[in-house]
């Protein structure tokens, strides 16, 4: 028994030197651990970060900040108008916004405003050489501000204090008066529904994140529905979305009035006209993201079946037309964009998201998208979008003497570069006469009919339109309108009933000349928009072989091989989408979607560049 215990005795004695962990060591590590050790902060959920625990820690009192924090951050402050020491802003920058984490409403917002009073003495001011901007510090503090001035946003619309209105805040600093914000955005306060903030969600799905580091907050400026309804009627068929989710970037610009006093002003920024802003005469780069709220917009968009739009067009959900993503900027070069058949707008998302990220596209053009039920013939839809364009001729440029508005550039995917070709061609009376023994204004058919028929073939190119893009254009048609699953789809087309009347009273005219498909005996009164990509249709045969009278681009998509010419997207034929005369021919390897390809994406850049250039 005896030797038992002593034995036990032994063991433990080993084991008390040789077998325990020592209080103080290493374990192995990766490199993203290692990483993360040094950047845990409030900002990442944790109390506070390394840098501010060594010096608390070095003044001995870190203990007293647990037991205290406010007693602490006030003799923080005092040393700080004392020494001017970076480390003591440093952690008063970190713990106010500690202090802020840990509280609500307006008890919270205090520290959030002191955090960002501490961060602008780094950020805005001489005493910005004390941290060296090639220190971490420097950008932790950046993040700092950022974090803080996005919970002042938050807070102050959950609050319900106008932004437009007066408030006093009490800091540690001593008072904050916050004045009435300032807006560089298009439209005034009064018009936006709220500001989310972008750190507030992540957006998948995206190939590119359009985002750039700097001073602010970036928002998804959300506008109040006007009348019931998410879009503005600004003409026939061309329409702002009213409720369209926005890019934003909110600034806090402090001022020190007295001693104790501070005056601060939320400053809103609109991405896509700058990118920074100034201070005593130094430009800073404004925190942008422009993906997040176009991730927000698609999400909570209208979105609709490509197929059930080309059966019924009351199952687009939006009506047909020209729409503005934001408002009209007389300096800026439209930028139109055509889906194509069985397509919807949305799938120009990656390749607008994309293009977003250059800041000299981003500054320089507006996008603008043409939603249209694809069942329509071809030239009818040509005719909708001529229209749309030239009332936004009428509406922004009716003197027709504004540079940008005269650059307009138009991009078509599939069937939408179809009717973007017709906007640069001109047909005199070619496409009546292939169809029709008399011209237009002989018929024994209403004037409205008259009218129709002469704005759907006879036209001129618009002469603000300097440069299109075509996508996988079948400009000599696509063989898939012969599959039989094809054939079966068309027969669920229903056009609406008036239009249908009046195809079928333009089509009995017994003085019309026949069929616009070859070997087939389909007359014009049946006529439909998966017609228009017939190989057999006279008419789009004819429109291939007529000069187009700006620069164009083709981009067509090869399911094999990159760079071969021929071979075909599964949809349209290299030798249906190539075009002679192109200013340029990108063959990249890609199905018939070749307008969310990466190849293609940097292709449309490329042109887009060289358009300001030229």
């Amino acid at each position: 028994m005896k030797k038992s215990i002593g034995a036990s005795l032994f063991i433990s004695f080993l084991l008390l030197f040789v077998g325990c962990r020592s209080d103080l060591g290493v374990d192995p590590s990766t490199k993203e651990e290692w990483l993360l050790d040094r950047i845990e902060s409030p900002l990442t959920g944790k109390p506070m970060s390394y840098k501010v625990k060594n010096y608390l820690v070095e003044e001995a009192i870190l203990d007293d900040y647990e037991a205290d924090p406010d007693r602490v951050l006030r003799r923080l402050h005092k040393e700080y108008k004392r020494s001017k020491d970076y480390r003591v802003l440093l952690a008063l920058i970190e713990l106010s916004y500690a202090q802020g984490v840990k509280r609500e409403g307006l008890d919270a917002l205090s520290y959030y405003l002191s955090s960002a009073v501490y961060s602008s003495k780094v950020l805005h001011s001489s005493t910005t050489s004390a941290v060296s901007r090639y220190s971490p510090h420097f950008i932790y503090v950046c993040r700092c501000y950022n974090y803080a001035v996005a919970e002042i946003i938050q807070i102050l619309q959950q609050q319900d204090l106008s932004l437009s209105g007066k408030h006093d805040i009490p800091i540690l600093q001593g008072k904050m008066t916050l004045e009435p914000a300032k807006s560089h955005l298009p439209y005034p306060f009064a018009d936006y529904k709220e500001f989310l903030l972008c750190g507030s969600y992540v957006s998948y799905g995206f190939l590119t994140s359009a985002r750039s580091f700097g001073i602010g907050v970036p928002l998804i400026a959300i506008q109040k529905v006007t009348d019931g309804f998410p879009r503005v009627k600004l003409a026939e068929n061309v329409y702002r979305v009213s409720n369209s989710p926005a890019p934003a970037t909110a600034i806090l610009r402090v001022k020190e009035n007295v001693p104790g006093g501070y005056s601060g002003v939320l400053e809103f920024y609109n991405p896509y006209k700058e990118d920074s802003f100034e201070v005593d005469g130094t430009k800073i780069p404004l925190e942008i993201d422009m993906t997040t709220p176009m991730a927000y917009m698609v999400r909570k968009g209208p979105a609709y079946s490509g197929f059930s739009a080309l059966a019924n067009p009351k199952y687009m959900h939006i009506p047909e037309g020209l729409f503005l993503l934001s408002h009209y900027d007389k300096d800026k070069i439209p930028l139109v964009i055509v889906h194509g058949l069985m397509s919807r707008p949305r799938t120009w998302t990656q390749m607008i998201n994309t293009l977003m990220n250059d800041k000299e596209i981003r500054t320089k053009y507006q996008v603008w998208l043409f939603a249209y039920p694809t069942g329509f013939p071809v030239l009818y839809s040509a005719h909708k979008l001529r229209s749309a364009l030239l009332e936004t001729q009428k509406l922004f440029d009716p003197d027709k003497n504004n540079p940008e508005f005269n650059k307009m550039v138009i991009i078509g995917h599939s069937m939408g570069g179809l009717l973007t070709r017709s906007m640069v061609q001109e047909t005199g009376d070619k496409l009546v006469d292939m169809i029709f023994d008399k011209p237009v204004a002989e018929m024994k058919i209403p004037q409205k009919d008259k009218d129709l028929l002469t704005n759907s073939l006879i036209f001129k190119p618009l002469p603000f339109v300097k440069r299109v893009i075509f996508l996988s254009s079948p400009h000599r048609g696509a063989e898939m309108t012969h599959w039989a699953s094809m054939r079966i789809a068309v027969k669920f087309i229903n056009l609406p009933r008036n239009f249908a009347k009046k195809l079928k009273r333009i089509g009995e005219d017994d003085e019309m000349k026949g069929n616009i498909l070859k070997g087939n005996d389909k007359s014009f009164k049946d006529i439909q928009g998966v017609d228009g990509l017939d190989p057999n249709n006279v008419v789009q045969r004819y429109m291939a072989e007529q000069p187009l009278r700006v620069k164009y681009h083709s981009i067509i998509g090869n399911q094999k091989e990159a760079g071969v010419i021929g071979g075909t997207d599964g949809i349209v034929a290299y030798k249906s989408a190539h075009l002679d005369g192109a200013q340029s021919e990108l063959v990249v390897e890609s199905g018939h979607n070749t307008q969310k390809k990466p190849e293609s994406i940097k292709e449309v850049r490329r042109i887009l560049l060289k358009h300001l250039k030229e």
